[in-house]
């Protein structure tokens, strides 16, 4: 009989030492941490990621507008006067890398009397990036929105800005070229042409 106590008191601890570790709930928030923290990580690049997308709209819609509004301002346009415009870029991109990923585009488009169709009369391109403006070329019909109102014998500034985009973490978000374009009416001139 002695016998068959020991044995009982042998096997009990081990029983009831499983049993405890079953019962334990010390480490349930450490598991839970560890479950939860690749989805919250993930979460809160991808905020990042979209946070700065929507700052690099923002640079770009700002320099789209400031450019156009520059050049309004203007009695003559120079060329000169244009590239040294572009030059700044760069500081007003910050804190994105400028550097072979951005082009500014600005166009003078001219309605030369009522009712004729709307013509590049000018355009003049800077930034590393090579693009196409979707406004047209110098001397051939303009493309602008229907909606844009512009009388005859007047101009329109157009600046167009492009910027390669590439995500920044993670690669999730595919590389696109973002692109804004403002539109000016001259001040001081008809801005018809470009010295």
């Amino acid at each position: 009989m002695t016998r068959n106590r020991t044995s009982a008191r042998r096997a009990t601890p081990c029983r009831g030492g499983a049993l405890r570790f079953l019962r334990r709930r010390d480490g349930v928030s450490a598991v839970e941490f560890a479950l939860l923290a690749p989805v919250l990580i993930t979460m809160l690049l991808g905020l990042t990621e979209v946070g700065r997308y929507i700052y690099l709209r923002l640079k770009i819609v700002n320099i789209a507008s400031n450019v156009s509004e520059v050049i309004a301002r203007a009695e003559v346009v120079r060329a000169t006067e244009l590239d040294s415009l572009f030059s700044a870029m760069p500081v007003m991109l910050r804190p994105f890398e400028a550097g072979g990923r951005f082009a500014v585009v600005v166009t003078g488009v001219v309605i030369p009397a009522a009712g004729d169709p709307a013509t590049v009369a000018w355009q003049r391109t800077g930034g590393g990036l090579t693009v196409a403006s979707a406004v047209g070329a110098p001397g051939g019909e303009a493309d602008v929105p229907a909606d844009l109102a512009i009388p005859g014998g007047e101009a329109v500034v157009v600046a167009e800005v492009f910027y390669d985009y590439e995500a920044w973490l993670l690669g999730f978000a595919a590389s696109q070229q973002v692109r804004e374009t403002a539109f000016a009416r001259p001040r001081r001139s008809a801005l018809g042409a470009m010295e």
